[in-house]
């Protein structure tokens, strides 16, 4: 007599043991093609301790090679535009400039991965002893009125500095600053939000804007929030190029980057807002 349920199991066994087998199959021609390799990643300064512990594991699983180009979202835009100039990836600390990059043709898919805000940071010490003196930093207005503070702010080629510049103008408060500035009164570009943040966390007297995930980072500042700064959201995203050498191999890099127990691990470590929804990591 034939037992059903011993078939229809030994059935579901083999048909169970034949889809893992492919599956590793797969992984190890994915892996044979692949392995070797270099992607190029057009990667926003502020996000290089993340991304860099993300590249290291990456490496060291797969034996591909990224190679990270760390600087202004604005600056690798600039660099992605140019013709030649070869490159696979694109992480940008603004949604803005993802956009105008994928409108322009230069990247074919977007992953979201964290949620930025700008803050105002202050060196931890000054702001103690402006509170002990009963005037600490409190609003965006400190950058432009306060004489016995220093302001440094990233360039625009930064996504801080122009998502910080136009913040300052819709409240009325970039030209004064300008002012300020063509009097030499102690306002200066710094670069990238990272060096800022250094700057400030280093030097009494100093204030600046930088993203909030940044300023947790540096124990050597005092944060201040602004309503002006807490209505902007931004968002860190990753874009595969269109003109990738090896596309495939870029976003099976850009899945594990954006992987809720792989690169979102590093991301949520440095106090980055991550997103919910995001998927465990698994091979295609």
């Amino acid at each position: 007599m034939i037992r059903r349920g011993s078939f229809l199991s030994n059935a579901w066994l083999v048909t169970g043991t034949s889809v893992a087998a492919i599956a590793v199959l797969v992984f190890l021609l994915w892996s044979m093609g692949h392995h070797g390799k270099t992607l190029r990643l057009f990667c926003a300064a502020g996000m290089i301790k993340p991304v860099s512990e993300t590249i290291e594991e990456y490496e060291r699983t797969y034996g591909i090679t990224v190679q990270a180009d760390y600087k202004g979202t604005g600056d690798l835009m600039v660099s992605i535009a140019k013709v030649g100039v070869p490159g696979d990836l694109f992480l940008s600390a603004d949604s803005t400039t993802m956009k105008d990059a994928v409108k322009e043709g230069l990247v074919a898919e977007v992953i979201p991965i964290a949620e930025i805000r700008p803050v105002i940071v202050v060196h931890g010490a000054t702001q103690e002893r402006l509170m002990a003196e009963g005037k600490p930093v409190k609003s965006l207005a400190d950058l432009v009125k306060r004489d016995d503070l220093k302001v440094a702010l990233a360039h625009e080629g930064a996504a801080i500095g122009r998502v910080g510049k136009t913040i300052l103008q819709k409240a009325g408060l970039w030209t004064a600053l300008e002012e300020r500035r063509r009097r030499g009164a102690h306002v200066s570009n710094v670069g990238t939000v990272m060096e800022v943040a250094a700057r400030v966390s280093e030097m009494k007297d100093y204030v600046g804007l930088v993203w909030d995930a940044t300023a947790l980072d540096y124990p050597g500042l005092a944060v201040v929030r602004d309503p002006a700064l807490d209505k902007v959201v931004e968002h860190i995203e990753i874009g595969v190029l269109t003109r990738a050498d090896n596309p495939t191999a870029a976003l099976h890099f850009a899945r594990f980057l954006t992987a809720r127990d792989k690169g979102l691990k590093a991301f949520a470590k440095h106090k980055f807002n991550v997103v919910p929804d995001a998927d465990y990591w698994e091979e295609p």
